[in-house]
């Protein structure tokens, strides 16, 4: 089943495999913390990134990567997303 896209901007993401950390597909092509470093993708490079985030998932530099909706500034549309993008919570701190 094919994800139904919605919006026109996307911005990747995944999880450190060392540490676990929240990461983003920067503009160097590499993974970085910093959601500001991160590479905003239209909607018709999504092809072209998918294969390149691909092949770091194969080369394990990355855990289950995936894609969200941003509008053209990089600014996060899903609530889930500002959540990842803080790091811990209260929650988290809670449970550690």
């Amino acid at each position: 089943m094919t994800k139904k896209i919605r919006g026109n901007y996307f911005i990747f993401t995944g999880n450190n495999l060392e540490n676990g950390n929240v990461i983003y597909f920067s503009k160097k092509k590499k993974w970085t913390k910093n959601i500001n470093q991160a590479v905003i993708v239209k909607k018709d490079e999504l092809q072209e990134y998918e294969k390149l985030v691909g092949i770091d998932e194969k080369d394990c530099k990355v855990l289950n990567p995936y894609f969200f909706e941003s509008n053209v500034n990089g600014e996060i549309i899903s609530l889930r997303e500002k959540i990842r993008s803080k790091g811990t919570n209260l929650l988290s701190k809670m449970v550690n």
